[in-house]
This record gives C-alpha cells, sequence and structure tokens, in this order.
C-alpha cells in the first residue's frame, strides 16, 4: 500500500511540475505577443494629396516638352493613384503618336512654344556660318543629341545650321549626321509651324465662331489685331512673322467680302510698336532699340496700350458702318514717312 501511495504521490509531483513549466512558457510568450500587437498598431500615414502647385497652362495651350519637342495640352484630369489626388496634364505629341501624362507639380519641365521675336532670331542664327569643330564626331554628335533634348530654340537652330550641309546629295552626310540634323530640323520647324498656327488659324477659329452668332442676328462687328507687317516688310530676319500678319489682312479681306452683304463687318488695326511687358523687357537688354524705333515714327514716341481704345471703339459701333475690309495703320505717322525720310524729332536733336 505503501508503494502505491508513493507511486501516486510522484506521478502528481510530476503533474504540478508539468503545469508550472506550461505557464512559465505561457508568461514568456505573452509580453512577446503584446509587442507584436503594439506593432501592428503603428499608422502609416499617406499624403492625400500631392503638392499644390498653380496650373500655368491651359487645354488647347502649345507646349515644348524636351524629350519629344512640340506638344499640345488636349486636357487637364485628376486622377488617385496609390490615394494620393494628383492633378496633371495630357499632352499629345502629334508627330510621335504619344499622349503624356505631365504631374502639374513637374510642369517646370514644360516650357511654351517661342516668340516670334525668338524666331526670328534662330532665322539669324540659321544666316551664320556654320562652326567647323575638329573633334571626334562620337563626341559632336553627344553634343548635337545633348542640345537636341535639351528643349532650347537657340541651341535647336545651332544644330541645324552646322549640319545644314546645303546639298541634296545624302551621299555628303553620314547616316547619324542626317539623323541628327532632321531631328532638330523636324522640331525646330513644329515649333514654326505652332507659332503661325498661334497668330493665324487661332485668329480665324475665333472669326468663324463669333461670325456665326452675328450672321445668325444680321449684325456684328469684328476687329482683328495686325501690325504693321500686314502691309509692310520690316526686314531685319521678321519673315516669319510678316507671313503671319499678312495672312491676318489678307483673312480679313476676304471675310469681309463674303459677310458684309449680311450685316457683318471685319477690319484689322495694324499697330507699330506698342509697348507692352515682352518689348520693354528687349528694350531693357538692348538700350539702342528703342531709339532705334523710334527711328521711323514721325510722332517722337512709342505707343501705349490705351492707343488702341479709340480706333478700336471707332471700328466696333455703328459709326464705321460703311469701313469694312480694311486694314488700319496706328504707327504715329510710320507709313506715311517715306522710307529715307528722317522725323522732325529726329532733326531737332541733331541741330
Amino acid at each position: 500500500m505503501d508503494r502505491k501511495k508513493k507511486k501516486r504521490s510522484k506521478k502528481k509531483l510530476k503533474g504540478l511540475k508539468l503545469k508550472l513549466k506550461s505557464k512559465k512558457v505561457e508568461k514568456k510568450i505573452i509580453p512577446i505577443q503584446k509587442g507584436n500587437t503594439s506593432e501592428e498598431k503603428i499608422e502609416i500615414k499617406k499624403i492625400k494629396k500631392q503638392p499644390t502647385e498653380k496650373r500655368i497652362y491651359n487645354v488647347n495651350d502649345f507646349v515644348v516638352y524636351p524629350k519629344h519637342g512640340v506638344g499640345k495640352i488636349i486636357s487637364v484630369e485628376k486622377a488617385v493613384i496609390g490615394e494620393i489626388d494628383i492633378n496633371f496634364y495630357k499632352v499629345l505629341i502629334e508627330r510621335d503618336k504619344l499622349t503624356l501624362t505631365i504631374p502639374i507639380n513637374q510642369q517646370s519641365n514644360l516650357r511654351p512654344i517661342c516668340s516670334t521675336h525668338q524666331i526670328n532670331k534662330c532665322i539669324s542664327i540659321l544666316k551664320t556660318k556654320p562652326k567647323i569643330k575638329r573633334t571626334m564626331w562620337s563626341r559632336r554628335a553627344q553634343e548635337y543629341e545633348q542640345k537636341i533634348n535639351s528643349g532650347k530654340i537657340y541651341e535647336l537652330a545651332e544644330v541645324v545650321k552646322d549640319l545644314n550641309k546645303n546639298t541634296n546629295t545624302i551621299a555628303d552626310q553620314s547616316y547619324s549626321e542626317r539623323q541628327l540634323f532632321e531631328k532638330a530640323y523636324d522640331r525646330l520647324g513644329n515649333e514654326f509651324k505652332a507659332v503661325l498656327n498661334n497668330l493665324v488659324i487661332c485668329r480665324f477659329y475665333m472669326c468663324q465662331h463669333s461670325g456665326k452668332r452675328m450672321l445668325k442676328r444680321g449684325k456684328g462687328s469684328i476687329l482683328n489685331i495686325g501690325s504693321l507687317a500686314s502691309t509692310t516688310a520690316l526686314g531685319r530676319g521678321h519673315i516669319a512673322y510678316s507671313i503671319a500678319m499678312g495672312g491676318v489682312s489678307q483673312m480679313t479681306k476676304e471675310l469681309s467680302t463674303e459677310w458684309s452683304s449680311r450685316g457683318v463687318r471685319v477690319n484689322t488695326i495694324a499697330p507699330a510698336q506698342v509697348l507692352n511687358d515682352s518689348l520693354k523687357e528687349r528694350m531693357e537688354k538692348d538700350p539702342e532699340l528703342g531709339k532705334f524705333f523710334l527711328g521711323g515714327i514721325p510722332a517722337g514716341r512709342l505707343g501705349e496700350p490705351n492707343d488702341i481704345k479709340g480706333i478700336a471703339v471707332l471700328l466696333a459701333s455703328d459709326a464705321s458702318s460703311w469701313i469694312t475690309g480694311a486694314t488700319i495703320p496706328l504707327d504715329g505717322g510710320n507709313i506715311a514717312m517715306n522710307s529715307g525720310g528722317t522725323p522732325g524729332h529726329m532733326n531737332n536733336q541733331n541741330d
């Protein structure tokens, strides 16, 4: 009997030891589990919106993306990507049949198309002699590629000038030279076309849309803003601008001929140099430019934006009901002065 009791007591002791061990293990595990739950509770805060930046460009604006050239903004859209609200431009690169998605906070990668003044400067660059470099072609090709992809209009003009062989013989150019020349030439040409589009085609669309409403009503007056270049040659490498302004003047005559019998008049105001931010900036860089312009204006001063108001009010009102198809100069006497004349204010300076 004693032996049996001893065996039972031993079994009980073993059972108690096992229970104690299991409890100790549980106690060790519990703090580890608590640690895991605390780690799981850490919240990762996500940015809900991209950094805000004021939109510079609008739908239908032409822009230049350095690696692809001229494109047109076809829409401004919003999307949620990774729980982040993103505003972006959709830019159509028509030549490559490519649509780019450019976030608005990266719009600094874009630039507006060049101005007519920049086109004139490009033409003057193209007229200069090409730079002959004696370095290896591989290095020159790398430099030309960088200039093309920089998106800078003057550097494109330099590449076209340096690689233009002035010959129709293809053998005079290596394959890689021809590829780089055509790439730079196409991009430069596309930008020139976009500028001409803004100067002429956009005016035509505006005339079309306003003309439809006026023709329905049976009455109206359309005013286009042209330039002295609409009727006279400016020289100084202004060929692209003169082509565009000549188109505006001729468009005015054609639309007037078609619409005047239906009560809609179309006229063009052709100002000389009128002070604006762009012209002021140019004159600050070149102080002699203002004197040069004044040399062709007998009135002795450049135009002001307010100078356009009077003639605009006249042409828009019934007081000019029999004036249509006209390109009216607003030039301080520039056209009246013959090409060899010296205006009075310049004579007074010489006395």
